[in-house]
């Protein structure tokens, strides 16, 4: 990998160097000046030279050679020096004005180079001391200077023939770093700037006439600023371009001196400030480098043109900088050298190449597997370019050329992936669009036929056909208990899974199986035979005493109760085909609670057996929502119910809030039932007698459900006793609800 692409792959924007590297600077410098003489040559003075130091000014001077690229040292400035104002004098000398010395000091002190001798000899002072001022040479040959770090408002004029600086009208107010340039009738315009007095960024312009040596008032800026830059177009129009306020600016503003008005340009490609701008040979203007509207430090180039009267990218700068200086040479091309942070680096800036480069095609898409690719760039001849960035899965074996070239570069596997990915491939201001697909093993369509099946409860088999994404392997996963693979799985390519269905003899079932990347269900309906119990538990009072449960199955279809345990008597028959009932007595228990399950046509029935009850008046049980309880009343029974002292009584219990609803039915064959329903305070609200259908009872008689009243949350109780006093025997109640 070149040089230059390790350089371009680090800056921001991703586009080309435009700007080609050429010889350093033999001093690192920024806040530097530097002027195109007449024999071509640049001259660089003075600048910082270490990021953020005061007391870092060099006195070191340099001359660039456009015809070597080289730069080489000459004479030192008689001050060290930064910030400083420098231009060409009609007679070919240089001059450099002000600036800050070592320490901060505010400079006064003036001096000129010979280029024919590389000697610095010191002018007269002028009349205030400046930092960062601005200066431009008159139509006449005098050099007009203004602006300081402070808040005057006086400006002064060199004249070269005397060595001598005079003071010249004032302006309006003191601006600091505003944008200066010269008209081609003469006038001088001033522009924005930071005024102290007021602590402000204006908007505010002035021109100054060289035959009065008065100002005057201009029109406003589209907002206040400074650290613009101001260039004079062929056509008389200057153009103002960036600058920062509160806010760094991405717009430019165009002064026309026939109508002394300003218009707005469209947004430039960047907001900048501290950038830097020069007319190019081809009459439009290049910017560079500055501080963006992130106020990060930049490196991307852009130009306006003055035709279109739009701005379009024009690569970027070897590295990101700002408070560079930027020179236009005799053949076209643009130094620009130096920058914070501190460098020596300088490049070249070539309009010729800033066209955009074009790709072909402009967009690719690549398969999952990895692939060596191809791309075509069209570039001007002897233009260099090379890729900027590229997305990680693109690995470039050849990434660089001139003029019309070609990139190859190498795609990754995406194998093993369900995420299909993109990126662009940059190239200057041109990027082609990169895409790859995911895995289809993984994400590809597989086509099943049929894509699901149904099957009755039977024990059955059949078959899938499978067709997955060309050259993809493929298995048969999430298969349940009830369904074998026979055969076909795994596979590659087309194939057919045959498998088998065991026999359902329970409810209806369904699963999913995974067959490539399809899903196939398989649905088997519930056995015929599959029945239904009422209740399906029971809990018996420790006395023990007969009970019953109902079976509900399809016609023809046959049963039996099985699991009956020793303490348990069917006095009915144990199975049976179609509907039925299973009655049966339970013993008493004289020793530790009992419990037994009994399978039943394809359910289960749960008997419970409680321990000891006595004569206690204390609930037997807490009945849930559903459960059953079988039990019976004896002469041993609590005599404290309800219904007084002649009636024996049972008592069970359940936890209760306001608007709860619940229901409660008690039947018995050897005894007319009643029911009684106790609040947690242990007041009667409800009470039946035959609501449940001939001697049974129901709370709330006949159907629906009781609603508990407000203010009443606890242990409700029901009691099961009879409508005569004295009667015992086997009964069943069951709460509903």
């Amino acid at each position: 990998m070149t040089t230059r692409l390790v350089l371009a792959l680090m800056l921001l924007g991703g586009l080309a160097l435009a700007a080609d590297p050429t010889g350093s600077l033999s001093v690192a410098r920024y806040s530097h000046s530097a002027v195109r003489m007449n024999d071509g040559r640049v001259l660089v003075a003075g600048g910082h030279t270490i990021s953020g130091s005061l007391s870092s000014m060099t006195r070191s001077t340099e001359l660039y050679d456009p015809a070597t690229g080289v730069f080489s040292t000459t004479g030192l400035l008689n001050t060290a020096r930064a910030e400083q104002a420098s231009v060409l004098l009609p007679n070919g000398r240089v001059l450099v004005v002000g600036g800050i010395s070592p320490g901060g000091v505010e400079l006064s002190s003036a001096e000129t180079y010979d280029p024919a001798m590389g000697v610095w000899t010191t002018t007269s002072p002028m009349t205030f001391a400046r930092r960062a001022p601005s200066a431009v040479v008159l139509l006449d040959g005098r050099v007009l200077v203004v602006g300081a770090n402070g808040s005057t408002v006086t400006c002064e004029l060199f004249d070269p023939a005397t060595n001598t600086f005079t003071q010249t009208g004032s302006m309006s107010m003191g601006r600091y770093k505003p944008a200066l340039a010269r008209l081609n009738d003469g006038r001088v315009l001033i522009a924005g700037g930071f005024v102290a007095q007021t602590s402000t960024y204006t908007a505010s312009t002035e021109l100054f006439d060289p035959a009065t040596g008065t100002w005057s008032a201009g029109p406003n800026l589209s907002a206040g600023r400074n650290n613009a830059t101001a260039t004079t177009l062929a056509d008389g129009r200057v153009l103002i371009a960036g600058g920062a306020g509160s806010t760094v600016l991405n717009r430019g503003d165009l002064y026309s001196p026939t109508s002394n008005t300003f218009s707005m340009t469209p947004p430039m490609v960047a907001g900048r400030t501290s950038h830097v701008a020069t007319l190019l040979a081809d009459g439009n203007v290049m910017v560079a480098g500055g501080t963006n509207a992130s106020w990060i430090i930049d490196a991307t180039i852009e130009v306006f043109d003055v035709t279109l009267g739009t701005w379009r990218p024009a690569g970027v700068l070897s590295s990101a900088r700002n408070q560079h200086s930027a020179t236009s040479l005799g053949n076209g091309k643009v130094l620009i050298a130096g920058g914070s942070p501190v460098t020596s680096s300088a490049n070249l800036f070539d309009p010729v190449c800033a066209s955009p480069a074009v790709f072909s095609p402009s967009s690719l898409s690549f398969g999952a597997d990895a692939i060596t690719a191809t791309l075509n760039v069209s570039k001007t001849a002897n233009c260099p370019w090379s890729v900027t960035s590229a997305p990680s899965w693109i690995s470039v074996t050849s990434g660089s050329g001139v003029g019309n070239g070609t990139i190859t570069f190498n795609v990754a596997s995406n194998r093993g992936s369900t995420s299909s990915r993109s990126g662009l491939l940059r190239v200057s201001d041109a990027s082609a669009s990169l895409s790859q697909a995911s895995d289809p093993c993984l994400t590809g369509v597989t086509f099943l036929s049929p894509s699901s099946a149904s099957f009755s409860s039977v024990a059955t088999s059949s078959s899938i056909s499978v067709v997955p994404p060309s050259g993809c392997a493929w298995s048969v996963t999430n298969v349940p208990s009830w369904i074998s693979i026979v055969s076909g799985a795994p596979g590659s390519g087309s194939g057919t899974v045959t498998y088998s269905v065991a026999s359902n003899p329970g409810s209806a079932r369904s699963a999913t199986m995974r067959i490539g990347t399809a899903n196939f269900t398989v649905n088997q309906s519930a056995s015929p035979c599959l029945g239904f119990i009422a209740p399906v538990s029971l809990t018996i009072h420790s006395g023990g005493g007969a009970s019953s449960f109902s079976v509900t199955i399809g016609a023809g279809c046959s049963w039996n109760v099985t699991g009956v345990p020793s303490w348990m008597t069917l006095t009915s028959p144990g199975s049976g085909v179609g509907n039925g009932t299973v009655s049966f007595f339970i013993a008493a228990n004289s020793g530790v609670e009992r419990s037994a399950t009994m399978p039943v046509a394809g359910k289960t029935f749960t008997v419970t057996q409680l321990t000891g009850a006595g004569s206690s008046c204390n609930p037997i049980a807490s009945l849930a929502s559903g459960d059953g309880y079988g039990g019976a009343l004896s002469s041993t029974d609590c005599t404290g119910g309800a219904r007084g002292s002649g009636y024996f009584t049972d008592r069970y219990s359940f936890t209760g809030t306001p608007g709860q609803q619940v229901a409660f039915r008690l039947t018995s064959s050897a005894f007319d039932t009643y029911l009684s329903l106790r609040n947690p305070s242990g007041t009667v609200i409800a009470s039946n007698d035959d609501g449940g259908g001939g001697t049974n009872s129901r709370i709330p008689a006949t159907s629906g459900v009781f609603t508990l009243p407000a203010g009443s949350s606890g242990t409700y109780i029901i009691e099961v006793t009879s409508y005569s006093a004295g009667a015992t025997g086997a009964y069943t109640l069951q709460r509903l609800q």
